[in-house]
């Protein structure tokens, strides 16, 4: 009966809920399922959006099946520009310029 029940919709849920409000085990089991269900959707919705921003930081391809984990090392770091070389400029001298 449980395998039954935890396969309806959750409208299905709601509606066997309003039919026994008498009923504190019916009300309590269809309370748990969905419950259940939201926080289900609730990780499933946590793992995507993770998996978004770990793809966008690292670019990096889905993972095999069996790679669970994933460490990023992150650290500030200052680098200076050597691209173009200080220009000396002589402001005495307005005809230099």
């Amino acid at each position: 009966m449980d395998e039954l029940i935890k396969a309806m919709t959750s409208e299905q849920l709601l509606a066997i809920k309003e039919q026994h409000p008498d009923n504190p085990s019916v009300i309590s089991l269809v309370d748990g399922i969905l419950v259940a269900r939201e926080k289900e959707a609730g990780q499933v919705q946590l793992a995507k959006d993770f998996e978004a921003k770990v793809a966008k930081l690292a670019k990096l391809p889905p993972p095999p099946e069996h790679i669970h984990n994933l460490f990023l090392k992150w650290a500030k770091v200052e680098v200076e520009d050597t691209s173009q070389e200080p220009e000396m400029v002589d402001i005495t001298n307005p005809d230099t310029q």
